[in-house]
């Protein structure tokens, strides 16, 4: 979805239950679509994976939840998942809030039924 105009840039039909696979394949359709790869990508925690940080370093500053809320989260071994463990750093990592309230640099995701 475009940040400033509200409009969906990129979409894909598949027949599949999970979109997860999809998200380095939207990513890339915004840059097919608007000569750029987004600035941000936020994505739950069913994104959370080696595989997707791995494609996707350098296109976007993916944000991707660490866990469910209400949820213990499970300790993550950084030997074995350390761009896993560098989103998890990340998430906890305070930012400074704008004029408007809002943290500096967080997604503005709406929803979209």
């Amino acid at each position: 979805m475009d940040d400033k105009a509200q409009i969906i840039v990129a979409a894909e039909l598949i027949n599949m239950a999970s979109e997860t696979p999809e998200l380095p394949a939207m990513v890339q359709a915004v840059e097919d679509t608007l000569a750029a790869y987004p600035t941000q990508t936020p994505a739950d925690v069913g994104h959370r994976s080696e595989t997707f940080f791995e494609a996707l370093a350098g296109r976007t500053d993916l944000i991707v939840a660490a866990g469910r809320e209400g949820k213990q989260h499970p300790v993550i071994d950084e030997a074995s998942l350390p761009l896993t463990a560098a989103m998890a750093a990340k998430m906890k990592t305070p930012r400074p809030l704008t004029p408007t309230g809002a943290a500096s640099g967080s997604p503005t995701c709406p929803t979209v039924e």
